[in-house]
This record gives structure tokens, C-alpha cells and sequence, in this order.
């Protein structure tokens, strides 16, 4: 082959090449010309749940009711990365009850925070959830936040700031610190009822009006060696409010395992959460341990959940819950589920409807 020829087809490959990276820059340049700014999506989603206690060692504890609580939550994205979040919550104000139906509505905003999000880093300030539990963000069921609830951060006004690390240990990690304080204002007390405000002379840990309580999270997953495995890790600190003895503090630890063959998914679950000086009492600890397993195969899924909680000079309680469901097109879900409870040295059986549907737009 000749010299000339060779140089030729080196050439022709040469042009052939910039003529797709110019195209390839065209298209790129064309889809960012559709997107206009600012952009607005929404979502409502709508939990309807009916609870039935079949038998309990407690008559007071044998309660029935039918309870909703509906999430409207619009996002403003004012530039690529940069947006606006306003979540609010419409939920019964009632503790549970006997024969309750629909009663006592009340509407606050659950959170209220501007972000930039640039891929690898992000930035939050505002009302929101900070980062520490993670059982009950995984699990599914009827009552598998029944306990795992407790340790859930939520209505907090403060800063976040999270990394991304795609490329340590052929996984991706996410580490997350954020800085927070109870919400005092009036966005927890506002809309169509009477949703208390809390104040800080009520104290409690974390109801300092100042930034004085964090968590560190490290979540992750993706790994070469297990790629159905994901983790998460963090401590938690929260100052003392007016009245407690001393400030709170836990450390999580949690994972889980997905796995399936073709239309079936099988993921285990466990976490384990370690509370120091609890609620800012003093020498009073308390832990919590979840184990659980979920099933899914299409539009069915099934899961069994269990948790303990124990603290120290009380009782120790358990729950175990049993739950199946189906996901249907239109957006909606039905889940029926079962729980045993021992609580305060107490046992009840109950049964639950759960019903979900989520809009978007």
C-alpha cells in the first residue's frame, strides 16, 4: 500500500471523526435548547390507611380508625442543578382512636429549602430531613416504620452539604453532613387546621434556634465484589434543648442485599441504631435492631419486618409484621398487612388496608 494512499485513509478517518463530535455537539446543544428554565414539576401523593385491632391484652389498645395523609410537593428548577422545594403535608392531627374517621385535618409545610446539585456536589439550605436512619426509607410494609419512625429527623431548618465518590472501590459513595436545628416558625403551624407550633421554651433535644446539632452519613454501594450490596453509616448529635440534662447522641449502622432471577427480586435487610443519653436524659440508652426481607415478582411484592427496641430500665418491645400488595398502572397500590406488638409488656394483634396513589406533573 502506498504512502500516499495510507495518508489518504488516515485523513478521511480524521474528518470522519470530527464530523460525529460535531454532530454529537450539535444534539447535546439542541436537547438543552428544548429544556426551558425555569422548569416546574410536582407530585401529590395520597395514603389512605384503615387499622383494625383484632385482640390485645389491653382493651384501650383494641382501636379501629381510617386515617389519610396527602403529600403536595412542587419543585422550581430556576437553572440546571438549581432548585426550589416546597413539600407540604395534610395529615390527621388525632392520636389514634377508636372509630376515627377522617377527623381533625391539618396542614403544615414539611419542607421548604433552595439546593444546587451539581452532579458531584451539593448544596441545601432551608427546611428539611436530614440524613440518619435508613431502614425506614428501605423497607415496605403497612407497619414497618411502626418503631423505625422514631429515629426519623424530619421539619428541621438548616444547611447540607453532600460529596459524591463514583470512583472509590469501583462503587458509589455519598458522604453527607448537615447542620440543623428544630423548626419553630410558623411553616409547621400553617394551613387548614390547628397544627401546633412547636416553641422552644418546650425544649427537647435539638430545639436550640441554633446549629449546634449534625449528621455525618455515608451511604454507598455498586461494589465490583457485591453489586447487589448497599450500606449506609452515620452518627448523629443533637444539642440539648431548655430542660434536658445532656445532649443525644446515635450511631446507624445498615445495609442491604438485592438479588433475583428474571422477574423475582429477593432483598434482605437489617440496620442497627445505638442511642447515648436518649431524649438528653442522662445515662439512658437505647437501641434498635431491624431485620427484614422483601419479595417482589412484576406487580406483587411481600415483606416481613422486625423490630426491637430496648432501653435501659424500661421494657423491651418488639413488633413483627407481616404485608403483600399490588402495584397497579393507573399509579395506584393496595397493601394489606398484619402486626404483633408487644409493647410495655402488652401484646395486640392488628390488621391494616393501606392504600396509595401518586400524581405527577
Amino acid at each position: 500500500m502506498s504512502l500516499c494512499f495510507r495518508t489518504s485513509i488516515i485523513c478521511i478517518a480524521q474528518a470522519a471523526a470530527r464530523t460525529a463530535a460535531f454532530s454529537t455537539l450539535l444534539i447535546a446543544q439542541n436537547a438543552m435548547a428544548d429544556v426551558t428554565y425555569p422548569k416546574f414539576t410536582g407530585t401529590i401523593d395520597i395514603d389512605m390507611q384503615y387499622d383494625d385491632t383484632i385482640d390485645g391484652d389491653d382493651v384501650a389498645r383494641r382501636l379501629n380508625g381510617l386515617y389519610t395523609t396527602t403529600e403536595p410537593e412542587v419543585a422550581v428548577e430556576f437553572q440546571p442543578g438549581l432548585t426550589f422545594l416546597m413539600r407540604g403535608e395534610l395529615e390527621s392531627l388525632e392520636a389514634a382512636g377508636n372509630g376515627l374517621t377522617f377527623e381533625d385535618q391539618g396542614f403544615h409545610v414539611e419542607a421548604m429549602n433552595l439546593s444546587y446539585d451539581s452532579g458531584r456536589f451539593l448544596f441545601l439550605g432551608g427546611k428539611f430531613s436530614p440524613i440518619f436512619g435508613f431502614a425506614s426509607k428501605q423497607a415496605s410494609g403497612v407497619y414497618d416504620t411502626d418503631f423505625t419512625a422514631d429515629y426519623q429527623i424530619t421539619e428541621q431548618i438548616g444547611l447540607q452539604g453532600a460529596m459524591k465518590f463514583d470512583d472509590l472501590l469501583a462503587g458509589a459513595h455519598r458522604l453527607t453532613l448537615s447542620t440543623f436545628f428544630v423548626d419553630t416558625t410558623y411553616l409547621g403551624a400553617t394551613g387548614v387546621d390547628s397544627h401546633v407550633r412547636t416553641r422552644k421554651s418546650v425544649g427537647g433535644v435539638g430545639n436550640t434556634e441554633s446549629l449546634n446539632s449534625f449528621t455525618i452519613a455515608l451511604d454507598g454501594g455498586g461494589l465490583a465484589a457485591a453489586p447487589g450490596f448497599s450500606y449506609h453509616l452515620a452518627h448523629l448529635h443533637r444539642a440539648a434543648g431548655r430542660g434536658d440534662a445532656t445532649d443525644e447522641r446515635a450511631v446507624a449502622i445498615g445495609g442491604q442485599y438485592r438479588t433475583g432471577v428474571g422477574p423475582i427480586s429477593l432483598t434482605g435487610l437489617a440496620e442497627a441504631v445505638r442511642f447515648s443519653d436518649y431524649g438528653g436524659e442522662r445515662d439512658v440508652d437505647r437501641d434498635y435492631f431491624t431485620v427484614g426481607l422483601q419479595l417482589g415478582w412484576e406487580s406483587l411484592h411481600g415483606a416481613v419486618f422486625g423490630t426491637s427496641r430496648r432501653t435501659d430500665g424500661d421494657s423491651d418491645d418488639q413488633i413483627l409484621q407481616i404485608s403483600a400488595g399490588h402495584e397497579f398502572d393507573t399509579g395506584m397500590a393496595l397493601n394489606l398487612g398484619w402486626k404483633t406488638l408487644d409493647e410495655g409488656g402488652e401484646n395486640t394483634n392488628s390488621f391494616g388496608i393501606f392504600l396509595t396513589y401518586g400524581l405527577k406533573f
